[in-house]
C-alpha cells in the first residue's frame, strides 16, 4: 500500500501520470519498481522529442509544412481519437503520442525540416500528450509566437473562403457584394 503523497515524494509526477496512463482504466494497476522505470524512460524519451523540437525551432526556416509532416500528425491523430473513442483507452491513446513522437525525431534526424513542420509537431504533441492526457512538457516562445500567425492565416483563408461561399450564394439570388462589403441588389 502506498499514498499519493509517499508516491509523489519518491516519483516525479508526470512518471506516475505515464504509469497510469500505460493501464487501461477497467484494468488493475501492476505497481512495480519496474513499471515505474518504464515509464520514467519514456516520459524521457518525450521530454527529450520536445527538447529537441525547442533546439531545431530557434534555428529553422520560415517555410511551409511538408506533406509527410501533414500526413504523421493526421495519423496519429486519427488513431489518438479512435483510441479514446474506444472506452477511453488511455494505453493505445499513448501510443499513438509515443508514435508521433518517433516520427518527430525521424523528420528532425533528416534535417529536412522548417519552422512551420516544428510548429505542427509541437502544438499537435502538446495538443495530445499535454492538454488531453495531462503530461507536462516545455513551452517556448517561439511556437507561440508561429502557432498565433498561423492561425491568424488559417483565420483570414477561412474568411476568404467563407466570403467567397456567401457571394456565390448571393449571385443565385441575383445580389453581390461591392466595395466593403455592401449589399448590393442587382435583380
Amino acid at each position: 500500500f502506498i499514498t499519493l503523497r509517499d508516491a509523489f515524494a519518491k516519483w516525479d509526477p508526470m512518471v506516475l501520470r505515464m504509469f497510469i496512463l500505460q493501464s487501461h482504466y477497467r484494468s488493475p494497476l501492476d505497481f512495480s519498481d519496474e513499471a515505474l522505470d518504464a515509464a520514467r524512460t519514456g516520459a524521457g524519451r518525450l521530454r527529450r522529442t520536445f527538447s529537441s523540437l525547442i533546439d531545431r525551432g530557434i534555428t529553422a526556416t520560415e517555410s511551409a509544412v511538408s506533406a509527410d509532416v501533414t500526413k504523421a500528425v493526421e495519423n496519429s491523430t486519427t488513431r489518438f481519437v479512435q483510441a479514446m473513442d474506444d472506452d477511453f483507452n488511455t494505453p493505445l491513446a499513448l501510443g499513438a503520442v509515443f508514435d508521433l513522437a518517433r516520427e518527430t525525431n525521424r523528420h528532425l534526424d533528416s534535417q529536412l525540416y522548417t519552422l512551420d513542420d516544428i510548429a505542427l509537431l509541437w502544438s499537435w504533441l502538446m495538443i495530445l500528450g499535454s492538454a488531453v492526457l495531462g503530461l507536462k512538457f516545455p513551452i517556448h516562445a517561439i511556437f507561440l509566437k508561429k502557432l498565433e500567425h498561423i492561425q491568424e492565416k488559417a483565420i483570414l483563408e477561412s474568411t476568404r473562403e467563407l466570403l467567397t461561399q456567401v457571394q456565390a450564394l448571393l449571385e443565385q439570388t441575383g445580389d453581390t457584394i461591392k466595395g466593403r462589403g455592401a449589399l448590393v441588389r442587382t435583380g
